[in-house]
């Protein structure tokens, strides 16, 4: 997949996290979001039909990205666990009508 990315998403990669960790999820909030270095640890909490909560731990320079991000959520009364790997990396920029985006 690839996707264009804000310069704000690209300072603070805890926002891409959120879409990328509860994809379709609302009323999403961080309960721990822990940097050092170039590293981001994060607990979530989404409100809605599934209760989702994620984890995850994910290092970044300003061309990559990769980690972890486990989730629980509530389907039909039943916990639901999925665990996923993410890596992404810069492929080069945004086409010319986005010149503020970057192209992960």
């Amino acid at each position: 997949m690839t996707q264009c990315l804000g310069a704000e998403d690209a300072r603070d990669p805890g926002r891409l996290l959120g879409r990328i960790a509860n994809p379709g999820a609302t009323g999403c909030a961080y309960t721990e979001r822990s940097y050092s270095g170039n590293s981001l640890s994060f607990t979530m909490r989404c409100a809605g039909t599934f209760a989702i909560e994620s984890q995850g731990k994910v290092e970044f320079t300003a061309d990559t990205m990769q980690g972890s991000i486990a989730a629980t959520a509530n389907v039909g009364g039943s916990s639901v666990e999925t665990r996923n790997k993410i890596s992404a990396r810069r492929v080069g920029a945004c086409p010319a009508a986005t010149p503020d985006k970057r192209s992960l």
